[in-house]
């Protein structure tokens, strides 16, 4: 098999003399019988290793070596799955522009294949760049023909990859021009690989010299590419200019594909900013103006952003829908990326409605497809979620593994929002295990980042932390203070978990006190609120509280029924600590009320 690059930059396939139908060679291996008269035989390739190793005996066409698949030395005929075994070796090759064993002859060839010595994939430098490819060479790699992957499937995977045209080099050796799409895939490669100072550059490259040569479609390009970056990097201002400025230019020269991802980039950039009306009207426009264009992973992208929106406006059965059909078209259509993004979308949605179960296995799925892709970014966030599912069980070595790990993958792709996240995790757990100081430190540390990013939702999160942090340590001044801000700046945001989250602390607060009656009024307008958006884990803690307030009052009877209330909602959630601490409780309301 040769493969040839022609004037259009494309690989053409020649020498056929060799090839078979697929049904032909299969009929042969099983039957023995030449198909096709006009076709030479089949002869084998064997190669047997001596048991001492030192040696080698070969029979049959020596051409294909560098190419054969394990089962070929052992004198199969070839077929379909050791055509994929020598694609893998294909990949290597345009990645590397090395022969598999290029130092080697044929003889230490056969022997490293025949006894499972391949070179190490992962530590190829050059492979690292293109983690996407890299999975695919693994699995087509394998031993075991039976878990290569079908054709099919390898060219989803190189179909869905950046294209970029080779550099034109000159007689010195030296890249004598570089074109505006090459340095935007170049670009591109580095931001999937999480390198976002150096793919920056090349976008702002990029623009440059599609300004220079007034080349308004890579002009666009560059922008939506720029806009990405600004929006991971959680510069909304920036971000919003750039899709601004490619929407206006790909409106004008009638790129409606274009259009549609810089509409989409302005929708993710409302999203982040909590405005989430306006994100919504921009997913509806992008999803329909992929939609009417035909383009399949647009419109996937826009009903998973749809999905997200719904999941933060606590319509948890819209975000489910819209998600499971996200996931659905990319898996379709052979997209990694988007089908993690979707499973953990979708681990959101179970984690608010308190099916903790299915949230980890979710999160467990995105990590691991994310992790085969190389990005990340996607598998801090997938730990870090993880991170909260072990905290409602309480697993808390678990949750600062989890928060810890996730931190450090954020620092390494220069992801500020998520190492704020992380240190807001951290808090938490500190908190829960009467670490205060090691708390305070980390809520002050996850606000000040936020606040260096403009996550106004982020920031009054940690205030409410902080808060906690007062509370426990029994400076209730200092506490009801906190609680009191972080209340009104989740209103004015329509957040009305964090609102009922900054009551519940209130009531916490009076309690402490005394304040019995203040403290009642706080957990029953929380409780409304839980009731509302469907958060059992937080309606069950309510009803605890309250279920402790009556006791303290010595209204047992009151008491008994809203700690079997909160017990019945843990044991549904499975959260048995939590079930047998009610269940102490109720013991001794039983022995004080003498029942």
């Amino acid at each position: 098999l040769n493969i040839l690059v022609n004037s259009g930059n494309r690989a053409v396939i020649t020498d056929f003399g060799s090839a078979r139908p697929v049904d032909s060679v299969t009929e042969e291996r099983s039957t023995g019988i030449q198909t096709a008269t006009d076709l030479l035989p089949l002869d084998p390739l064997k190669a047997e290793v001596a048991a001492s190793g030192d040696s080698i005996s070969m029979t049959g066409p020596a051409w294909t070596l560098r190419w054969a698949a394990p089962e070929l030395l052992e004198g199969e005929l070839p077929s379909l799955e050791s055509d994929i075994w020598a694609f893998g070796w294909i990949c290597w090759e345009v990645v590397t522009g090395n022969f598999p064993f290029d130092k080697d002859n044929d003889f230490a060839v056969i022997r490293k294949i025949v006894t499972k010595d391949l070179p190490p994939i992962n530590d190829n430098t050059q492979l690292q760049e293109i983690k996407i490819l890299l999975s695919l060479m693994e699995d087509c790699l394998k031993l075991d023909p039976n878990a290569r992957p079908p054709a099919i499937r390898c060219q989803q995977v190189v179909s869905m990859m950046d294209l970029a045209k080779p550099i034109r080099r000159g007689g010195d050796g030296f890249v004598t021009a570089r074109s505006s799409g090459l340095l935007f895939a170049l670009g591109w490669i580095q931001l999937q690989n999480g390198v976002m100072s150096e793919a920056l550059e090349n976008f702002q490259q990029s623009l440059e010299v599609g300004e220079l040569v007034g080349d308004e479609s890579s002009k666009a390009r560059a922008l939506n590419a720029l806009g990405e970056v600004y929006r991971m990097r959680d510069d909304h201002s920036k971000a919003e200019d750039s899709y601004t400025q490619a929407r206006e230019i790909c409106s004008q020269i009638g790129d409606q594909t274009g259009f549609s991802q810089s509409v989409l980039g302005l929708g993710d950039v409302y999203y982040a900013r909590n405005e989430y009306s306006k994100a919504e009207a921009s997913y509806i426009q992008s999803r329909d103006t992929f939609s009417q264009i035909g383009n399949q992973l647009g419109f996937a992208h826009s009903v998973r952003s749809l999905g997200n929106v719904y999941h933060m406006q606590d319509e948890y059965s819209k975000a489910e829908e819209l998600l499971v059909q996200a996931r659905s078209i990319y898996s379709q259509e052979g997209y990694q990326l988007g089908f993690a993004q979707s499973v953990r979308s979708l681990g959101d949605v179970y984690f608010m409605r308190d099916e903790y179960s299915k949230a980890e296995e979710s999160y467990t799925q995105a990590k691991n497809v994310f992790s085969q892709i190389g990005d990340k970014r996607g598998v801090a966030q997938s730990i870090q979620r993880l991170g909260e599912v072990y905290s409602i069980r309480n697993e808390y070595s678990k949750v600062e593994e989890s928060y810890i790990q996730a931190h450090n993958l954020y620092s390494e792709v220069e992801d500020q929002l998520g190492s704020a996240q992380s240190f807001q995790g951290l808090g938490k757990l500190y908190c829960a295990q009467d670490e205060y100081s090691k708390a305070e430190e980390s809520y002050v540390r996850a606000h000040d980042t936020f606040s260096q990013i403009g996550d106004e939702s982020g920031c009054a999160e940690s205030v409410k932390g902080l808060g906690d942090v007062h509370r426990m340590r029994k400076e209730y001044s200092k506490a009801e203070e906190l609680y009191i801000q972080v209340q009104k700046i989740f209103s004015q945001m329509g957040d009305r978990l964090g609102c009922a989250k900054s009551l519940e602390g209130m009531g916490h607060v009076k309690s402490a006190q005394g304040e019995y009656a203040k403290a009642e009024e706080a957990y029953l307008e929380a409780q409304q609120i839980y009731i509302s958006i469907g958060n059992k884990r937080s309606l069950a803690s309510i009803l605890r509280s309250l279920g402790n307030l009556h006791r303290e009052r010595t209204q047992y009877e009151a008491a008994e029924r809203l700690f079997r209330e909160a017990a019945a909602i843990y044991n549904e959630l499975g959260m048995e600590q939590d079930v047998t601490e009610c269940d102490g409780f109720l013991n001794d309301i039983r022995q004080v009320a003498g029942k």
